[in-house]
């Protein structure tokens, strides 16, 4: 089950003669569930690639496991703090953590500074490991300074630099601008481009309104980062889906990804629905299909955390850079 890539023979051939399944679970946690008026959130995740499954975002040559957590708390109405951690161990291959400490600050109600410290390490216990990886450890921060017209459109600047390396890690300077425009009510475009050590990049994106129940989302990003096994790949993810409100307490949706690249190229659509059967609670389950192979989730969070499931629009990050609170990126696919 190729689950709908093509592989060059960049490492060892995986043997495909049978299916192989993920599985994945979210949990989230709102403070002010346990303490009342208590601000902050705590998210954990876990999931786990057999060998040989593969779509796009998500492929592992051996069984593959990863988790992680991320919590959001605001220390004032104009400061909020978000740290987040994650692990990824390959049988006999990779291992990866990787902690990042972000802070924001509102300066006015339309001016916002934000700043964020990223460390990750890599360790290779692979039998044979590609000479293009790169193992060791970097520390990356990034500065980034917005304005929101509190109209039709925001926009935003950012510089990263290397703090540290060591090891075969490589340097990841970078800077960038982007920004988002409110077309009408029903239609938001939004992009960024920026360039750095590992080259250029690029996201475009967009956002539709298609009825009071529905919204269908459209974004492109095109970068050069290193994927989760430490190999350069200059890759692009093309993105669309839709999610549909059936009623108050009730949703589902469908997204797919088509993903390129010079080593794979794939596409895999998920889909899945949610359910609130009280305020505090929302029930989740979704499945992942490419070809053979598919990924099934099924989560519980507060209703609050409804935002976190799998079809949100994330913003692509582009080559490695960090992302400081006040934007809508995100560190991984994988949380």
């Amino acid at each position: 089950a190729d689950g709908g890539f093509e592989f060059s023979d960049l490492t060892a051939p995986v043997a495909n003669n049978r299916g192989a399944l993920g599985y994945r679970a979210d949990a989230s946690l709102g403070f002010g569930d346990l303490v009342p008026n208590a601000q902050g959130r705590l998210s954990l995740y876990y999931q786990r690639l057999e060998a040989g499954y593969s779509a796009p975002g998500l492929a592992a040559a051996t069984d593959t496991e990863q988790y992680g957590g991320r919590l959001d708390l605001p220390l004032a109405d104009v400061l909020r703090v978000r740290a987040k951690a994650d692990r990824l161990v390959e049988d006999r291959g990779l291992e990866t953590n990787t902690q990042e400490v972000d802070v924001e600050y509102r300066l006015t109600e339309q001016v916002a500074l934000s700043a964020g410290v990223r460390n990750d390490d890599r360790e290779d216990g692979s039998p044979m490991v590609p000479v293009t990886q790169e193992t060791g450890g970097r520390t990356d921060a990034v500065v980034q300074g917005s304005f929101d017209s509190l109209g039709d459109w925001r926009t935003y600047g950012f510089a990263q630099a290397t703090l540290r390396t060591d090891g075969t890690r490589e340097e990841n300077h970078r800077g960038g601008v982007g920004g988002s425009y409110r077309i009408n009510d029903r239609l938001l475009v939004d992009g960024e481009v920026s360039y750095g050590s590992t080259g250029p990049a690029v996201r475009v994106g967009s956002e539709f309104q298609e009825s009071a129940v529905t919204r269908r989302y459209l974004n492109y990003a095109l970068d050069n980062e290193r994927g989760l096994d430490g190999a350069h790949a200059r890759q692009g993810n093309l993105v669309s889906g839709a999610r549909t409100r059936l009623s108050d307490s009730a949703s589902v949706y469908q997204e797919d990804r088509l993903q390129h690249e010079s080593a794979k190229k794939g596409l895999s659509r998920a889909m899945g629905m949610e359910w609130s059967p009280s305020e505090r609670w929302t029930l989740a389950a979704a499945t992942r299909a490419a070809a053979a192979s598919a990924i099934a989730s099924i989560r519980s969070s507060s209703r609050a955390a409804s935002s976190t499931d799998p079809t949100r629009r994330s913003r692509a990050t582009g080559s490695g850079r960090i992302a400081p609170p006040g934007s809508s990126a995100t560190a991984c696919g994988c949380s």
